[in-house]
């Protein structure tokens, strides 16, 4: 819960979905620009190639996070707890309080989980956001993109689509 920085060397080649969970006061994930499987944009998580989003910081400088056109995949709660500080021994204060969705995710695997004071907004329209994959199946148990959050709504290029 106190990790600030973490730096992933270029021999670290696996790691596992959650990792970075409970790591409510981590700013900045470093990544080596010769790792083969990751690389850090901003100092968030991505898979090397860009087409996963693997982890946000909860204290990443960013009041507004666009995630970059290309990502397709939100990872097992990426933003997990990216708005809601859970843990009383703790008083951080998580900076993100909008998050924007490019057309060309295609997947999200209960990456909000947590989350309760951010915006969502997703640049394709209503139908396209709906086309989204975003049930998986975690421990046995069937989730949605929001499952565990309390996002309600994501406001698309054509209005608000109601979780």
């Amino acid at each position: 819960k106190k990790l600030e920085e973490f730096s992933i060397p270029s021999t670290l080649t696996s790691i596992g979905e959650g990792a970075f969970t409970a790591c409510i006061s981590l700013k900045n994930i470093n990544v080596s620009e010769t790792n083969t499987s990751y690389m850090s944009k901003d100092g968030v998580l991505y898979s090397k190639d860009g087409k996963t989003l693997i982890h946000y910081p909860n204290l990443a400088n960013f009041k507004r996070y666009e995630i970059p056109s290309g990502t397709t995949t939100l990872g097992f709660r990426c933003f997990n707890y990216v708005s809601n500080n859970p843990y009383a021994q703790s008083s951080a204060l998580f900076s993100v309080e909008e998050i924007v969705i490019p057309k060309s995710v295609t997947k999200m695997i209960n990456p909000f989980y947590g989350a309760n004071r951010v915006s969502i907004i997703y640049e394709g329209t209503k139908a396209e956001f709906a086309s989204i994959e975003t049930s998986a199946t975690i421990d046995g148990e069937t989730v949605s993109w929001n499952t565990g959050s309390m996002i309600s709504s994501v406001t698309c290029s054509d209005g608000v689509l109601a979780a």
